[in-house]
């Protein structure tokens, strides 16, 4: 299995949970970021650092930052696509 220590940047970060996904169709943004978030977390209750340095806070009840969405927009590494939920969103 595969560590997250080898990535140390956000995008390496972002590319790990894509890869590693089950099912990439349900890997939303909001998703994506929850993910990014507990690796964020685990890697600081294992090492008292960040593995990233987004500086987290929660909107509502989860953590929330525009950081990951962005950086999947700037990089020409990722390839967003547009399904609809079960909601019809």
């Amino acid at each position: 299995m595969t560590t997250i220590n080898k990535y140390n940047n956000l995008v390496d970060l972002i590319y790990f949970v894509i890869k590693n996904y089950p099912n990439k169709n349900e890997l939303s943004k909001a998703r994506l970021t929850k993910i990014i978030y507990l690796l964020d977390w685990k890697y600081t209750l294992d090492y008292w650092k960040q593995i990233t340095s987004i500086d987290w806070y929660f909107d509502s009840y989860w953590p929330y930052v525009i950081d990951v969405v962005k950086t999947t927009e700037s990089t020409s590494l990722f390839k967003m696509k547009h399904y609809l939920n079960y909601f019809n969103n």
